[in-house]
């Protein structure tokens, strides 16, 4: 597997996570609380 791929599977996996920690934010409602367990459980993702 070539790097190039593996990044393209990870960044995809990076964007899946950060849409699942958006669509549990629409469903729980914004909350102080569950805003920093997000944030501590999924750290920064920067975007190229």
């Amino acid at each position: 597997m070539s790097p190039k791929i593996a990044e393209r599977g990870f960044r995809k996996s990076a964007n899946t996570l950060r849409s699942e920690a958006v669509l549990r934010l629409k469903e729980t409602g914004p909350s102080p609380k569950n805003a920093l367990g997000r944030a501590k459980a999924m750290p920064h993702i920067p975007y190229p």
